[in-house]
């Protein structure tokens, strides 16, 4: 099995500081956050960094070796935990 990190933008929160709620990572990160995290600045993807910079998001881990389910099952977990706060 291999272990994702999946990110997911929350448009109805507002987060400015980086939190840790269980084992998932809520906040707002600026650029040079979110390349130190992994993040390209690859134009051939469909989304671009500034898609996310300061924008609030959260950082889902899951492991699997299907991707679907993996985000399928990452999307829940986040769900659960936006519903939360």
């Amino acid at each position: 099995m291999k272990e994702y990190e999946i990110v997911f933008r929350i448009n109805n929160l507002d987060i400015k500081k980086e939190n840790v709620f269980w084992d998932f990572l809520i906040g707002s990160f600026s650029k040079e956050e979110l390349i130190e995290k992994g993040f390209d600045e690859c134009e051939y993807g469909i989304y671009k960094i500034s898609d996310f910079e300061n924008k609030t998001l959260i950082f889902v881990k899951e492991a699997g070796n299907n991707n679907s389910l993996v985000i399928e099952s990452a999307r829940k977990k986040a769900n659960f935990t936006v519903k939360l706060l």
